[in-house]
Order: C-alpha cells, then structure tokens, then sequence
C-alpha cells in the first residue's frame, strides 16, 4: 500500500471515529429514539416537567395548541358567588338526592367531591356532571356528616358552597363506592386530623386551623412554581403522584374551565397527601413517571366495558372500570362539534387507581 492510500485510509478512520463519538452520547442518552422528548399524552395534549413538594408530585398537563371554552361553562362556586344556582333538600327529604336549579343561561359543570353545607346534612356532589341552563334536576349526592338530620340554622333547607373539594380519597369514594364508605372515610380523616366532632361532619376538617397550615405548606411551593410555568395559559390538569406511586390523571376540555377549578383540586390533592404514612423505602418517593408510565396508565381502563351513569341528552357522564382502575368522563352533547362527524367535546376525563 503505498503512501497516500494509507493518508487516506487514516483520513476515513478519523471521520469514522468521530461521527461515532457524536452518535454514542445521543443513542446513551435516548435521544433520536423517540422516547427522551416523548411528552406526548394523546394527540391534543402533553406532559410538562414534573414539580415535586415532600410526598407529592404534580405533572403539569398541557393542550399542544390553544383552545377555547365553546360554551364558557360556569362552576359551582360561579354560580352560587352570582346567585345562579339554588340547591335544597328534595320535599321527600332523600339523602343520597337533593334539588340543584341552574338559573343561568350557561350550562354548569360539577364536580364528584365538591362540598356543600346546609340543609338538614352537609353533602358533598356524586358525580362529575352537566347541568344543562335553565333546568332544575335532582342530582346525587352523598352525606358527610353521619349525625344530623335537622334543618341548618344558617339554611335551613338550602346549602351553600364550602369552596373545597374533598380530599382525593374521599372524591373517589363519592365517584364509584357507596354512601357507608364515603362516611367510613370522613370519619377516618377526622381521626387523623383530630377534628372529631357531635356529627362527625366534614366541614370540621374544612375549618380546621392546623389543616389549612398543612395545606399552606404544599401551597406556597405549588402556587409559584405553577405561575413560572412558560405555557400556562395552555394548561388543562395534572398528574397526580403520591409517595412516588402514580394514583391519578385528570384533565379539561379547555384551560378556561380547568383555571377556575385548579385551586379546588390542588387542596384536596393537598389534604390527601399530607396525611399519607411516609414509605418504608424513601428512595420511593423520588420516582417520577414517564409519559409512557402514565399513557399506560390511563389505557388500564380504556377497554373496559362502558356505562352511562348521567344521560340528560345535553349531556352525558361515562365510567369505566377495571382492575382497581376507573375512568370518568362528562361529555357535552349540545355543544358545537369541532369539525363535521366529530365527537362532542369532552369537558372533564380522570383516570384513577382505585
């Protein structure tokens, strides 16, 4: 071989060797693999970076691209703030239902878990819901305080909105189990938080002092983290993960619905978490999924077979159920489809362990 060939030789070899060198720290680190920038959900939404505060973590969900509130659903806590929604015992005094007129020309959205007081028991809601504008339905519910059933002195017979959503747990008992375990649940909260009480209501816990400073702690890392996030105008919900186990995913239609409800669902994120029993393992608490792990964890449900549990032709709520995991989703019937032969838009999906 003469000397050039091999000048030329070493030439190549040295090129060889450096697009090897560019090609390893890539495929090591898994990018270029699809996975390492795989923050895809489905295809309108993704996952932002995770925010962690002792035993919670919060995955910031976002909408890949704008959207908008078609039908600017007005909330609970709008709703009773404006004088817009009456909610009362029924005249059959029925625990498990009461009377919620919408006096809006606006369709109102509620939510499995939030609190009302008054009446002759405080309740909290059954089911994520519609109601459609201008209705007065009976809607379920399920009691919270197990020793009452005398009209309030401050209501009487009407209730009024406690500006909270029950703690995690107690939510899902009130989405998918019965009225005893909902009041299993309240009274155990009440135990850990020593806020037993005549009749074992839950609003003790919602007024407790010592509760709302455990909440402030988690509130005041969450609060300025969330304000710093560069797309927060496109956000639509979380991933829930507690001493490191993924135990929920709930997410909006649109971020405008999802910011009027976002304080709600961080403080009863808030008093699940803080009541927790650390892991024997504390290396457990520093495990964050994936987009993959929680893609995955939404799928557990998604063949299970479907039920209508709320059909007013307006609007429907649907559940799944599968292996200790539940979905729920509400979906606006009267709505505009966003394109011809599409679905109606979904308002409100959670994916729990359950």
């Amino acid at each position: 071989m003469n000397r050039d060939s091999r000048r030329t030789l070493t030439r190549r070899g040295m090129l060889a060797g450096m697009v090897l060198a560019a090609l390893l720290p890539a495929a090591a680190s898994g990018a270029g693999n699809g996975d390492a920038k795989d923050d895809a959900l489905d295809e309108h939404t993704r996952v932002g970076a995770p925010l962690t505060y002792k035993n919670l973590t919060l995955i910031p969900i976002f909408n890949r691209v704008a959207a908008k509130d078609v039908a600017n659903y007005l909330t609970l806590d709008e709703a009773f703030d404006q004088k817009l929604v009456r909610v009362r015992e029924l005249t059959d005094e029925s625990v498990n239902q009461l009377s919620l007129e919408n006096k809006s020309d606006r369709p109102l959205f509620v939510m499995s878990g939030e609190v009302i007081l008054g009446g002759k028991q405080d309740r909290i809601i059954g089911k994520d819901r519609l109601i459609p504008a201008k209705k007065t339905l009976a809607v379920d519910v399920f009691c919270v305080e197990h020793g009452r059933w005398t009209e309030d002195q401050k209501d009487k017979r009407d209730f009024r909105s406690a500006k909270v959503m029950a703690h995690t747990s107690l939510r899902l008992k009130a989405a998918y189990d019965t009225q005893s375990d909902v009041w299993q649940e309240v009274a155990s909260k009440n135990a850990q938080r020593k806020t037993e009480n005549d009749t074992d209501t839950y609003r003790a816990v919602t007024a407790d002092k010592q509760v709302a400073r455990s909440v402030r702690a988690y509130a005041d890392y969450f609060g300025p983290a969330l304000a710093k996030l560069a797309d927060a105008d496109k956000l639509v919900g979380f991933v829930v993960v507690m001493n490191g186990q993924l135990v929920g995913v709930e997410s909006f239609g649109s971020p405008r619905l999802f910011a009027k409800l976002r304080d709600k669902l961080l403080r009863s994120y808030y008093t699940e978490a803080m009541d927790l029993p650390a892991p024997a393992d504390a290396a457990v608490l520093a495990r964050v999924p994936s987009a993959k792990d929680v893609r995955d964890f939404v799928a557990r449900p998604a063949a299970a077979e479907e039920q209508i549990i709320v059909d007013d032709k307006k609007g429907k709520t649907r559940q799944k159920k599968a292996g200790g995991f539940a979905e729920t989703s509400v979906v606006d019937e009267a709505a505009p489809k966003p394109a011809a032969g599409e679905a109606a838009p979904t308002v409100y999906k959670s994916t729990y362990s359950h």
